[in-house]
């Protein structure tokens, strides 16, 4: 997936967050039984927006995005990332028919019974790709340290044989000049 594309999709899975977040809110003031689990949604869902707006920003210029290669595997077509948009929008049309009931009270609290299963799946599903971007960016970090320390070893190497280079020649051409100045010496003396 391009840059581009990764991006505007990131985008819109930004804004089903936020309309998970919306649907939370309302719920967590109107089913009091319902509350522990529409926190653990809450957190679920902020957690993933969080990564989310980090991969929102990273730059299609910076060279170490381009080397993502964990990242782009998950957000490429039919990936990782295409299962997580589904389950968002999953639980966002579950949670949407609560936060738009016009029903009472206490049909809420009975429809949330039936429903707090299949919401509870869908949370599970949500965590494990929320802890698959997690660690995609991590190994794609690592790669991109380790890749920066070794290029950094490299030039330091580089440098210490330059270096060496310079300080042979430097002593071949102080050789050089004594033995000039040893032969003018004796030249001059007889």
């Amino acid at each position: 997936m391009e840059v581009l594309g990764a991006t505007a999709s990131i985008i819109a899975i930004l804004h089903v967050t936020h309309r998970v977040t919306t649907y939370c809110l309302d719920i967590h003031s109107t089913i009091k039984r319902a509350r522990p689990q529409i926190t653990r949604v809450l957190n679920e869902v902020n957690s993933l927006r969080t990564i989310l707006e980090g991969l929102a920003c990273l730059d299609d210029g910076d060279d170490s995005s381009s080397s993502l290669v964990h990242l782009k595997a998950i957000l490429s077509p039919g990936g990782l990332f295409d299962g997580c948009s589904s389950q968002l929008k999953e639980l966002e049309a579950e949670l949407g028919k609560f936060a738009s009931s016009k029903t009472k009270s206490d049909h809420k609290v009975i429809m949330w019974a039936l429903k707090e299963k299949d919401i509870n799946a869908c949370l599970e599903r949500i965590l494990r790709v929320n802890q698959s971007l997690q660690s995609a960016l991590n190994l794609d970090q690592t790669h991109v340290l380790l890749f920066s320390l070794a290029y950094a070893a490299l030039l330091t190497d580089f440098n210490i044989r330059a270096l060496l280079l310079q300080a042979r020649t430097q002593a071949l051409q102080l050789s050089s000049a004594v033995e000039q100045d040893s032969a003018s010496m004796l030249t001059s003396r007889t």
